[in-house]
């Protein structure tokens, strides 16, 4: 999918739906897909835990869904709204890319710091760094590189 068509059908709907857009947030999650996955690779590459185009590890997949959202339960019963039938919801991550979108969003939004300007795309890369791929081998020029395609 390019990266227009994955904003306008995955990422934008999830985030109205978890009423958490913002074009700084649609940037953001953009950015992130393309940095993970380029939005090609559903499974970590050289065999890593991290699933899906946003490449969630399971352990961060846990730490949104099982401890962070039950406390939250209109916005549980939001994303739970996304799950598919018949599937554990940790299951769902390889290829439930709005349920990848709304735990990726979340591990943004449990971080109590701003999101940057929608048009800081070097402030957009440094919080992917510092937020989402902290102790990563991320950085600000590979998100800086994959942002380009947008």
């Amino acid at each position: 999918m390019n990266p227009d068509d994955f904003r306008a059908e995955v990422i934008d709907p999830v985030l109205r739906l978890l009423d958490l857009y913002s074009r700084a947030a649609s940037n953001l999650m953009l950015g992130t897909a393309l940095v993970e996955s380029r939005l090609v690779h559903r499974r970590q590459i050289g065999g890593g835990p991290a699933r899906g185009l946003f490449q969630i590890e399971p352990a961060t997949f846990h730490d949104v869904y099982r401890r962070y959202l039950p406390r939250r339960t209109g916005l549980l019963g939001r994303v739970n709204g996304l799950l598919l039938p018949n599937r554990t919801p940790g299951e769902q991550l390889y290829d439930n890319d709005r349920l990848g979108c709304a735990i990726a969003r979340l591990k943004y939004w449990m971080c109590p710091l701003p999101l940057p300007r929608a048009d800081d795309a070097s402030g957009l890369a440094a919080y992917w760094v510092r937020h989402y791929n902290a102790g990563g081998k991320g950085t600000v020029e590979k998100f800086l590189s994959a942002y380009k395609e947008t």
